[in-house]
């Protein structure tokens, strides 16, 4: 989900009446259709309409030239495809990850991390809850980050007991690693999830990604990437540093851990548990299968630059991504496959795995869902795990449906989202997990 009204508490408002107001409009059909008598139930038919009429009038927004004009931030890849040797190099090291046979054997010797340092003076408290401000040096040194973004920051959201991090070893409480989904700048959308979390005696590391926030390049506008090159580093760098964080925290003797996201952060969420080297647990918010749909297709379509990607298309060899497609939609697809979730391992605890994703969605592809729990089925009949208490052939791997579309979802789910984000951490700490799993659809 990309905002595009600056993160504010004014930009919060805006998003909340538009949401607001679409629900309404849906409602008033509702009633009008029903005062009509037509002896018909409209009402799912209106609040879907409604739902969807909210992700298509955000999406639109995104290539609003009023919405530039009073601060929005254009549209994506206005630049073009960036670098082909980095495009080239970091589809090379994204096939690195799919060619691992088993989860986490890619990462299976290296178990080092970047220390992450806490500022004390930062610290927040409210309502039981302490907010401490970490900063670390992203473990991509690579030459594929800009320089904004080879420091990461991160926002540790804990109960008020847990003390100062950097002194707190071997302290044991759970924690989530939550990931931003697209446009999510800074930290105040996923603190939401995380406050009532802490409360309850679960901790949330909140990343900044690379691209966004404090980490923004200095020529790029808002959270729109300039290149398509951006969006594989930024993928690339989130899965590395997420990995880096999960092994700080095993290594002070915390746990269980997990990690989850929403949208472009739940795909991240998905590669990172099917190639890190610890157990963790899985959630994903309204997750895609890949980019493909999202861009190509989707709501999100609309924010692309296509007029950008077509003239910079010959400095692009198409030849060596093997990809004969001469429209420009078609050659972008080419390069997004590297985001297909289906072509990395599935999650090392699928009995602690729970995806989350709306009815009424219009960014993403319905099918999804489906096309991920099959991919991960037929993994697993070739590479059956030694789960004892488990022999189900999705070995506990959840679904759950929620109403809204996208854009709705995110502010009138949040209590869905704790409640997996509480059950998959659970399933991590149950001796009897095969009893508190569940299948198909709640």
């Amino acid at each position: 989900m990309i905002l595009w009204v600056k993160t504010s508490g004014i930009g919060a408002i805006a998003l909340c009446r538009l949401r607001n107001s679409a629900q309404n409009m849906a409602k008033r059909n509702y009633y009008f259709n029903a005062q009509l008598g037509d002896g018909t139930n409209n009402e799912t038919d209106c609040v879907k309409l409604g739902r969807n009429i909210v992700d298509r009038m955000f999406a639109s927004c995104h290539s609003s030239r009023l919405v530039h004009a009073l601060g929005g931030n254009g549209k994506l890849w206005s630049r073009g495809w960036g670098d082909p040797s980095v495009l080239n190099y970091l589809s090379a090291k994204h096939e690195q990850r799919s060619s691992s046979k088993r989860c986490g054997s890619l990462y299976m010797a290296d178990d080092k991390y970047m220390d992450i340092v806490w500022q004390k003076s930062h610290q927040k408290s409210f309502d039981g809850v302490n907010i401490w401000i970490g900063e670390f040096d992203s473990p991509v040194q690579d030459g594929t980050l800009p320089p904004e973004s080879m420091s990461a920051r991160c926002q540790l959201v804990v109960p008020s007991s847990f003390g100062h991090p950097a002194d707190n070893i071997s302290a044991g409480i759970p924690i989530w690693v939550h990931l931003a989904g697209t446009g999510d700048q800074f930290f105040w959308m996923r603190r939401m999830l995380s406050g009532k979390l802490a409360q309850q005696g679960i901790g949330s590391l909140i990343l900044e990604s690379p691209y966004y926030g404090s980490r923004k390049p200095r020529k790029q506008k808002g959270p729109k990437l300039q290149h398509v090159s951006d969006l594989l580093s930024l993928g690339n760098a989130t899965i590395e540093e997420t990995i880096s964080i999960l092994r700080y925290f095993n290594a002070r003797g915390h746990g269980p851990l997990g990690v989850c996201g929403f949208s472009m952060g739940g795909v991240h969420a998905i590669m990172i548990a099917g190639v890190c080297n610890l157990p963790v647990a899985l959630v994903t918010f309204l997750a895609p299968q890949c980019a493909i749909p999202v861009f190509c297709q989707g709501a999100l379509s609309a924010s692309c630059d296509w007029d950008a990607l077509s003239r910079h298309s010959n400095s692009i060899n198409w030849n060596e991504w093997s990809c004969e497609d001469e429209h420009v939609k078609g050659r972008l697809g080419r390069i997004l496959r590297i985001t297909d979730v289906t072509r990395l391992p599935p999650p090392p605890c699928p009995w602690a795995t729970i995806l989350v994703q709306a009815k009424d969605d219009a960014y993403i592809d319905a099918r999804s869902e489906q096309v991920i729990r099959s991919s991960w089925r037929d993994y697993w009949k070739r590479f059956p795990p030694t789960y004892d208490f488990l022999s189900s052939e999705d070995y506990g791997v959840e679904t759950r449906w929620v109403r809204g579309g996208h854009v709705t979802s995110f502010f009138n789910q949040h209590h869905s989202f704790r409640a997996a984000l509480r059950t998959a951490m659970q399933r991590m700490v149950t001796e009897d997990v095969a009893d508190s799993a569940r299948y198909g659809e709640c």
